[in-house]
């Protein structure tokens, strides 16, 4: 493999909202990652991937101006790292970059 080269997989994470904002597709329920994300990772460790492209749930994330719940990502993002999976993504949740949350994360090997 040349160097350099990165193959990468990623979890869809989109939540769009239908019906004028009043129904909320989330992409991460329907294919039961919440409840089997470990598993998930099982995958992605078992192909040999080291790069994943993967971000927490915004709607879950972002409760309001100035309040977050970090469960799921810390213990998620914890889990790739322990794995020495790289997650790479946008960072989407206000705030969360200036509040060093994914400061932590690793960017290279």
């Amino acid at each position: 493999m040349a160097s350099g080269f990165m193959f990468a997989t990623g979890v869809e994470n989109s939540y769009p909202t239908t019906k004028g904002g009043k129904h909320r597709v989330d992409e991460m329920e329907k294919c039961g990652h919440y409840a089997k994300w470990r598993q998930d990772f099982d995958c992605v460790q078992d192909l040999g991937l080291r790069f994943l492209r993967y971000g927490p749930p915004l709607h879950r994330t972002w409760l309001g101006d100035g309040r977050y719940d970090w469960e799921f990502t810390d213990q998620a993002f914890a889990d790739l790292r322990r794995r020495g999976s790289n997650p790479g993504g946008s960072c989407r949740v206000p705030g969360c970059c200036l509040a060093g949350k994914w400061l932590a994360v690793p960017t290279s090997f």
